[in-house]
Order: structure tokens, then sequence, then C-alpha cells
């Protein structure tokens, strides 16, 4: 087996990793969007993903742009129906458009759920520290409370970075509030 081919994404990086770099100028955000996302994947590696599944919509849309020109410009007879080829030729626009925007639904999802279980956090935060408990070890034991999910995503991302990186509570914190 060749070396760096063993999933589809290695694969997609290795051959179609100038397109993706591509696709990440044009779509700037696109990295932001995956971090805020959860999503953990390369940015470089989502984007060569993404210029691999639009060559391999490119073809059936080559395929229909072809037979709507023999249809309308050369006057063929072909029994195709109009609406069926056009939705095949926008095909690989709209799949790609999709793909690129996933991260940042994903992302706005996350954060209004977010939004609501906020309160109940720093309720018990606050209860924590009044009780001499420090913030950061209340937010890693929200980590295995199952009451509040995004808030144990996320408290699990803060305290992995903390504890396996050795990073400080407090910018590791800051940071996430920025970019969620």
């Amino acid at each position: 087996m060749v070396k760096g081919l063993k999933s589809i994404s290695g694969f997609c990086y290795r051959y179609y990793h100038p397109v993706g770099a591509l696709l990440l100028r044009i779509f700037k955000s696109l990295s932001l969007d995956l971090k805020a996302s959860g999503v953990y994947i390369h940015p470089e590696v989502y984007a060569s993903i993404t210029a691999f599944i639009q060559l391999l919509l490119l073809t059936p849309s080559a395929i229909s742009l072809s037979l709507l020109y023999a249809k309308h410009v050369a006057h063929l007879d072909i029994q195709v129906n109009d609406a069926v080829l056009c939705f095949i030729a926008l095909l690989p626009l709209s799949i790609a458009l999709v793909i690129v925007a996933a991260p940042k639904i994903i992302a706005s999802n996350f954060s209004s759920g977010l939004e609501a279980e906020v309160p109940y956090m720093s309720i018990y935060v606050s209860v924590m520290a009044t009780g001499g408990v420090p913030p950061f070890t209340s937010l890693k034991r929200l980590s295995t409370v199952s009451l509040l999910p995004r808030i144990r995503k996320l408290s699990g991302r803060i305290a992995l970075l903390v504890d396996a990186l050795g990073r400080d509570p407090i910018s590791v914190m800051e940071e996430t509030a920025d970019t969620v």
C-alpha cells in the first residue's frame, strides 16, 4: 500500500491538496468554522475532500450539460427532461455549498443550544465558588454531567487542553469563548 493512502481523507489530501488550498482561499472562514463546530479535521484535508467530491460530481454534470447543448443548440431530438438535466448540472455547485456551509451550521446549532445551558452552568459554578471550589474545577466536574450535553462537551474540551497540554485554564476558557 502506498504511504499516506490508508484512508479516503489521506488519498484526498495527497492528490487534491492544491485544489483544497484554493477552496480555502475562496472560503476564508472555513478554518474558523471547522474549529467552532468541533469537527476534528484539518481544514486543508476537509477542503481536499470537498474537491474530490466535486471532481466525482463533475462527470455527470458535464454529461447533462452536453445533453442540454445537444437538445437546445444543436436541435437534436433527445427525450430527456430539461429540469432533471439542469438539476444534475447544478449538483456540484449545490453540494459544494452544502459541504462548505455544514461546519457553520453545526457551529450555529451548538451555539444556540449552548445559550440555553449557560444560565444553569453559571448558577452551578457560582454556587460551587461560594463553597470554595475554583471555577475550573467546577467546569471539570461539569464534563461528567449528562444533564447539560453541550456544556459537558465544551468543558471536556477545555479540561483536555489544560490537563493534556498544560495550558493556563483562564486563557483556554477565553480562547474557547472566542471560538464558540
